[in-house]
């Protein structure tokens, strides 16, 4: 008896032994197997990319569909820095070459990929793209998906003459707290957009619309994803596909001004049903160094870092220190940096475009 339990628990352990064995060996040939599986399938894909797109030779553009119109320098983080430059802007003012056709076509492009609902993190082949190849780490702060394409928003003109009236007052007309600090500064360049044509990228509530009026601009164009509905003559509204188009067909001239706040750092990340792109920021404001005239004014409103660095809180935007920024004003020339302080501290940078 006592043998034979031996023995029995001998066996016993033989057979969990083989099938420990057996089940590792599994595990092994599974993960050969996917591995290799993976191998294949990212070979396909960059050998397919590598075919098909021939814009440029980083990964974000070779993602790019074929007919779309080249990026360029816009979507590089290069330049060149002129000689004598002003030693005022806290960072470097480079040059890039910029090819205002090929922007506009970008611009008016509809068959980007977009992914619904964005991706909480960048995939990977756009990563270092977006990172800045490892200047701008990422940050979680992820945003639910927020579709605009699909928002109607109708502004009265009672809205406006409220927002004009009570800027002239002095009073706050801002969602946040640093409308008065936009206004001051704005205030200064004044001689832009007095009985000039202007425009705003971005918008939710229109301030910045009334702030401009109250100043005693001609005209404000604005440029928005969603469809708004203004009921002030002064004020006409595109989507950037269809001011693109019409641009390209040569149905609006250039602009002495522009403005924008809190708007572009969140391009190309997803949360506004865009597509992503590391470069969307960068290309926001080539389209508008296109659409200002020479010798024109551009004032931009980003998120200030405060310490110098650079990064994304991902997918809520961009925020902003010296090396963005260089890129972000390339062809620009520095005016002013005014930090309207507020939980944001945004940036509010006025811009003149060289004549």
């Amino acid at each position: 008896m006592f043998q034979r339990s031996i023995i029995l628990q001998i066996l016993n352990k033989r057979f969990i032994l083989c099938v420990l064995v057996a089940l590792s060996t599994l595990f092994i040939i599974h993960k050969y197997c996917y591995s290799t599986i993976e191998m294949n399938l990212r070979s396909r894909m960059i050998t397919d990319v590598k075919k098909d797109t021939k814009l440029a030779t980083n990964g974000y553009l070779n993602h790019q569909p074929k007919d779309i119109a080249p990026c360029g320098e816009v979507c590089s983080y290069g330049g060149t820095v002129p000689p004598n430059t002003d030693q005022i802007c806290p960072w470097p003012q480079i040059h890039k070459h910029f090819n205002c056709e090929n922007i506009m076509k970008r611009m008016a492009y509809r068959n980007q990929v977009i992914i619904d609902p964005p991706p909480t993190y960048p995939p990977d082949y756009l990563l270092d793209e977006f990172t800045m190849f490892g200047e701008m780490p990422i940050l979680d702060l992820h945003y639910h998906y927020e579709n605009w394409t699909d928002k109607v928003k109708y502004f009265p003109r009672e809205l406006i003459n409220d927002i004009i009236k009570k800027m002239k007052r002095g009073e706050n007309i801002n969602i946040y707290l640093h409308g008065i600090c936009v206004q001051h500064t704005l205030q200064r360049y004044i001689q832009y957009i007095k009985d000039k044509r202007g425009f705003v990228v971005g918008t939710d509530l229109p301030w910045f619309e009334g702030m401009l009026l109250g100043f005693g601009a001609r005209n404000i164009t604005t440029l928005e994803y969603a469809n708004l509905v203004f009921e002030s003559p002064e004020i006409e509204s595109y989507t950037p596909y269809d001011f693109a188009d019409k641009w390209l067909k040569g149905g609006i001239e250039q602009y002495d001004f522009g403005v924008t706040f809190s708007s572009i750092e969140h391009s190309g990340l997803g949360r506004y049903t865009d597509p992503l792109n590391p470069y969307g920021d960068l290309e926001s404001m080539a389209q508008s160094w296109c659409m200002v005239k020479p010798g024109g004014m551009f004032a931009v409103g980003v998120e200030d870092s405060l310490n110098s660095s650079n990064y994304i809180l991902w997918n809520a935007h961009r925020v902003y220190g010296p090396k963005r920024l260089a890129q972000l004003t390339a062809n620009w020339k520095v005016l002013e940096k005014a930090l309207c302080a507020d939980i944001y501290n945004h940036n509010f940078i006025v811009l003149r475009k060289p004549l």
